[in-house]
């Protein structure tokens, strides 16, 4: 396969910054999604597109190489170990952190380089779990086998981790020996087949201690940190670290001449603190966070299916978010768009994230809510605005003559929105005669009294 260079011209500024990302099965990914996330890679291989016009320093602007040669030279035996410090020296580990770090590095470097609404998806071996999975689809990770020489075996000797392997692991909360319990779970994590296997299985590269130069690394290990993510808001308080800062993330390691950043791995013990979320079963749920724009003038939150948007997501004053959605979003009570806030909640009608359209979403910030604002509404909310829980269907969907909005909750309007922009269906009933409409797809825009409002994709057909 030819490899396409595309140069960026892009300023990466490190710091201890928050991103922004809903990560999802690679399963729930658009193909747009897809197609951008493999060119991403490949950029993170090249970062300043020179390697093939002769640079003297092929290396220097490579990510995921560096990313890679540092795993290797610090995997373990070592005062910068990043693997097997338990059980033996707890005050060293960092193996749970390290790795969340590392993902939310690269997944920062594409979104600063390649879109801001990338985000690292992960792999789910517990259900995908063989070769001819879409994984290693030729034009998705398959490629990089040849591509870039990764030697992948395939040990089906080996088995994936299964899901009473992972809950027995999750289970783990309870101290052992010397080691707290959370001690004992990242232990029991790190040295079980649900962390060895997804290794093992792969083989070549991915079971050598430069593992990083797999792409299929970043999706395996965005399980482990999800399985985390999970023991941690099942187990509140106990994931703690003893080290305050982290191999690679100690101040004094630089990429392409800029220093990283220093990291205490208790800062990241909840992803959130990063703005990263776990979408599941086509369900991301967005709570407990504030966007900050601390590294993105505007935060962007993108996902193909349900974003369910509440309890403690604020945005506060002066600050910039966007949620996208290809299907739905729902804004239910705990969400808070304060006074002065910009907020854009959007359908991607065509499901690219890539569109001039989406390019210049920032210039419709200032604008005042308008009725026919194309896919977009606009929201100037005080904390009191959105008082009460949406609970709202729409079925069938697709429809051909008649749809039904099922909700306790009394309608102020509902419009239909074409691929163009137009309203071209109004009303308030909770039962639509869609039969005269086009047949195509549209967005139905629905206000509740209460002012809280969903926007969900509806299909027409005969």
């Amino acid at each position: 396969m030819k490899k396409i260079i595309i140069v960026i011209f892009c300023f990466l500024v490190w710091g201890n910054l928050i991103s922004q990302s809903i990560r999802k099965d690679y399963n729930e990914m658009t193909s747009t999604e897809k197609q951008l996330y493999v060119q991403a890679l490949y950029i993170m291989r090249d970062l300043n597109g020179d390697n093939a016009s002769g640079d003297a320093n092929p290396n220097d602007d490579d990510l995921i190489l560096d990313i890679a040669n540092y795993h290797a030279a610090n995997f373990s035996n070592s005062t910068n170990a990043i693997h097997f410090n338990l059980p033996n020296n707890p005050q060293r580990d960092v193996f749970l952190a390290w790795h969340r770090y590392l993902n939310f590095e690269l997944e920062q470097a594409m979104q600063d380089y390649v879109n801001p609404k990338l985000s690292i998806p992960y792999w789910n071996w517990t259900t995908d779990n063989s070769v001819n999975d879409p994984l290693w689809d030729t034009n998705f990770l398959g490629q990089f086998e040849t591509n870039w020489g990764l030697t992948r075996q395939f040990n089906t000797s080996v088995s994936l981790p299964t899901m009473s392997q992972v809950n027995a692991v999750q289970a783990v909360n309870f101290p052992s020996g010397s080691l707290s319990a959370f001690q004992n779970y990242s232990n029991s994590l790190e040295r079980s087949n649900v962390h060895f296997n997804g290794h093992n299985w792969i083989g070549g590269t991915m079971s050598a201690a430069n593992s990083p130069l797999d792409p299929a690394f970043y999706l395996h290990h965005g399980m482990i940190d999800k399985l985390w993510q999970e023991w941690g808001e099942n187990n509140t308080g106990l994931s703690s670290f003893i080290r305050v800062d982290m191999p690679r993330y100690n101040g004094n390691h630089s990429f392409n001449g800029v220093n990283l950043p220093l990291i205490d791995p208790d800062s990241v013990i909840d992803s959130k603190s990063l703005g990263v979320f776990f979408a599941n079963n086509g369900v991301a749920s967005l709570h407990n966070y504030t966007v900050s724009n601390q590294h993105n003038s505007v935060e962007t939150f993108y996902y193909q299916y349900l974003i369910d948007v509440k309890d403690g997501f604020i945005i506060p004053s002066l600050k910039s978010s966007l949620i996208e959605s290809v299907n739905s979003i729902s804004l239910k009570a705990g969400f808070h768009a304060k006074a002065g806030s910009n907020f854009i909640a959007k359908i991607d009608t065509d499901n690219n994230i890539v569109t001039l359209g989406r390019r210049n979403i920032i210039k419709k910030y200032k604008n005042p809510f308008k009725g026919k604002e194309t896919n977009v509404f606009l929201n100037k909310l005080s904390t009191d605005d959105i008082i009460e829980d949406l609970e709202i269907k729409f079925y069938p969907n697709p429809v051909s003559e008649t749809l039904f909005i099922k909700t306790t909750k009394n309608i102020q309007s509902w419009t239909f929105i074409d691929i163009n922009g137009k309203e071209v269906f109004k009303g308030k009933d909770k039962v639509l005669n869609v039969k005269e409409l086009n047949n195509g797809v549209y967005i139905l825009k629905v206000i509740l009294v209460n002012g809280q409002t969903i926007t969900k994709k509806i299909i027409k057909h005969e």
